[in-house]
């Protein structure tokens, strides 16, 4: 753990810290074992399975959008029985997926299984972002969701490196190891957390008071931020997903090399996300929004006029200062608005952007490049990009920023 980093949530009491950085470990070492196959689905379907990049859009986008009906559900579940329980069940299934993907030996299985995959691959990140809003106060959660997510990236920087070079070797052994590190965090959320979802009374009757989503279809502003974050989204996800069957294909740039991009910008995060959360915390959340869509796409659209692994290593990092600027300011911005007891609809809601983004994406990714050709795909991500930054930007007049109360004394972590 970086010795400068400082937890300034003053006001967590101390019987919640222990179930923070107990979230905390267990993220660090799933993400290492998830980092260690997903950058190399793509790969793993086009090449060992045989099928088109186009039918590999395909088959992520099925497992978006399966991932789409699970998380509306998931939310409303996550409001009235608790974050606990869903977040147990949830990564069973997510180790019991692992597991079958080791023994898939052809397209039509790794279909079923990837459609399957997709109704439990985004429900612990919609529990985990809704505890995290439960046990930190408003003017802290850009830091508190920064922190988390140098857990995620920090596994990221380690799983790519090293899962590259086992896929090389056997795909098997890399989703074995992946479902024993969830194995893990399951065991740690089991023996070491309790429930956080706050007991409270609905404050509307009817839709709010329910398992719906009256309220929250009737937030404007909100539902007008999500559209923005779809946009941004996409420019973010055709290179996620994509741009390894990119280099391997037109510039023969293998596995391992495509995992230590990833690696950069993992490493971006851990040593970056905190101390940029931390600052952000004192500016309005839409301009941020804009500065961070403009990067996803210059970043995104860079590729189509580079031909080096150095070039592609920029165009990673730019993509990334995006990443840390959105990511923590959009999870405060949605744990701010949300109703007390609507926080997992809320947030619900907002993980739904990144299944559609992801859902139709690679598609249009995949579609793009088979038709027009590889710069067509990073041209159409950067046209989202700029569009979501326009959205953005629009929405600054439209949506009141939270302005953040003045910053606690800092507090060293426990």
């Amino acid at each position: 753990m970086i010795p400068a980093i400082r937890f300034r949530l003053a006001s967590l009491r101390e019987a919640h810290r222990p179930l923070f950085w107990v979230l905390f470990t267990g993220e660090l070492i799933a993400s290492t074992g998830r980092f260690m196959v997903y950058p190399f689905f793509a790969i793993y379907v086009h090449e060992r399975l045989g099928a088109s990049l186009t039918t590999v859009g395909l088959l992520i986008a099925g497992s978006s959008l399966t991932g789409l009906l699970a998380q509306s559900v998931a939310g409303p579940l996550v409001d009235r029985f608790g974050r606990r329980g869903v977040l147990v069940v949830t990564l069973a299934l997510d180790i019991a997926g692992l597991v079958a993907f080791a023994f898939a030996n052809s397209l039509a299985m790794m279909a079923v299984l990837m459609l399957v995959f997709g109704l439990v691959g985004g429900i612990p990140s919609l529990a985990i972002g809704t505890m995290v809003a439960d046990v930190t106060p408003s003017p802290r959660r850009q830091e508190a969701y920064g922190l988390l997510r140098i857990a995620t990236n920090a596994g990221a920087a380690v799983g790519p490196a090293v899962g590259g070079f086992v896929a090389g070797v056997s795909y098997f052994w890399a989703f074995i190891i992946a479902a024993t590190a969830t194995l893990v965090y399951l065991l740690l959320i089991i023996f070491r957390t309790t429930e956080t979802r706050p007991l409270v009374e609905a404050t509307l009757e009817g839709d709010q008071a329910s398992l719906g989503y009256g309220h929250l279809l009737r937030d404007g502003p909100f539902l007008a931020f999500c559209g923005a974050s779809i946009l941004m989204s996409l420019a973010y996800a055709i290179p996620w997903v994509l741009l390894s069957v990119h280099l391997k294909t037109n510039y023969r740039i293998p596995e391992n090399m495509f995992g230590f991009l990833v690696t950069i910008n993992a490493l971006m995060v851990v040593f970056f996300q905190f101390p940029i959360a931390r600052w952000l915390a004192r500016f309005p959340k839409m301009p941020v929004m804009v500065a961070a869509a403009l990067f996803y796409a210059l970043g995104a659209g860079s590729i189509a006029f580079f031909d080096r692994y150095l070039l592609f290593v920029l165009s990673m990092v730019v993509i990334t200062v995006g990443e840390l600027l959105a990511s923590p300011t959009a999870s405060a911005y949605v744990a701010d608005v949300a109703p007390l007891d609507m926080r997992g609809r809320y947030m619900a809601a907002f993980f739904l952007t990144w299944g559609i983004a992801f859902g139709v994406g690679p598609v249009l990714g995949g579609w793009l490049n088979d038709t027009f050709g590889p710069a067509a795909m990073w041209q159409g991500a950067m046209a989202f990009g700029l569009v979501s930054a326009l959205a953005f930007l629009a929405l600054g007049g439209l949506v009141r920023a939270i302005q953040p109360s003045a910053p606690a004394a800092s507090e060293p972590i426990e």
